[in-house]
């Protein structure tokens, strides 16, 4: 059986429809993948700037750190630390009741003896952000000002 010309031409036309949609979406593409290379070669030093920067990002968005023992151990030797350089570098700096509050906040209690044989007691208290900067950037909602005070 043959089929009739009507048919044929349909078929013909239909098929001249793919490829100029085809032709049109590839070419789209390749233009915009030229437009790429040539920002890619004409700032190399821009785009390299920005790639470890953007990797970090995303890492940190879509696989986002737990906090679990080891990071709340490396809180508090940091707090410590903050201490001993607060307070000039006592050689016999004691920390006790030592604890990580939400996450962030380092307290303790500490004494230590100073230049003249006396004892030093005191609480210390700081904010340790162990997160990355994505986690503190506010979000617009909390950027702007209250419309109702």
């Amino acid at each position: 059986m043959m089929k009739s010309s009507s048919v044929l031409l349909k078929d013909k036309r239909s098929k001249e429809i793919v490829k100029a949609v085809v032709r049109t979406v590839f070419y789209q593409f390749f233009l915009i993948f030229i437009g790429l290379v040539i920002g890619f070669i004409t700032a190399p030093s821009y785009w390299g700037n920005k790639a470890p920067i953007i990797e970090r990002s995303v890492r940190n968005i879509f696989f986002p750190l737990e906090y679990n023992q080891n990071v709340e151990q490396h809180v508090m030797e940091f707090g410590k630390y903050r201490l001993w350089v607060e307070l000039d570098c006592p050689p016999n700096l004691t920390c006790f009741n030592s604890k990580v509050i939400n996450e962030e906040w380092y307290e303790t209690d500490y004494s230590y003896e100073d230049a003249d044989k006396n004892i030093v007691e005191g609480k210390y208290s700081t904010r340790i952000r162990w997160q990355p900067w994505e986690f503190y950037y506010p979000t617009p909602a909390e950027s702007e000002p209250e419309k109702n005070f």
